[in-house]
């Protein structure tokens, strides 16, 4: 996970919890610093990777702490919650109200 503008970096679980209530961009380290993104209504609101530059509210996800242990990925451009079904084969990822 990186920080708004920050470099990639690993992330534990207590990193996760204490960056809640922060706006952070994410980026995946294993495919070269690929930023998590989704797609807006007209795309079915997918969640994809894109490549770094142009950063856009796509990119921007709060966090916010909802428990003890606890946060929500909200984007910010959207509005809609980052969740993923429970499939036998895979967990495709999507936003959700």
């Amino acid at each position: 996970m990186s920080t708004t503008e920050g470099s990639p970096a690993t992330s534990s679980a207590d990193e996760v919890l204490a960056a809640a209530d922060q706006v952070l961009r994410i980026v995946t380290v294993s495919t070269g610093g690929r930023f998590l993104a989704a797609h807006l209504a007209a795309q079915n609101f997918n969640v994809v990777t894109q490549p770094p530059p142009p950063i856009n509210n796509t990119q921007r996800w709060p966090l916010r702490r909802v428990g003890t242990g606890v946060v929500t990925i909200q984007q910010l451009s959207s509005g809609r919650y980052l969740d993923a079904l429970d499939h036998f084969l895979f967990f495709p990822a999507f936003t959700n109200k």
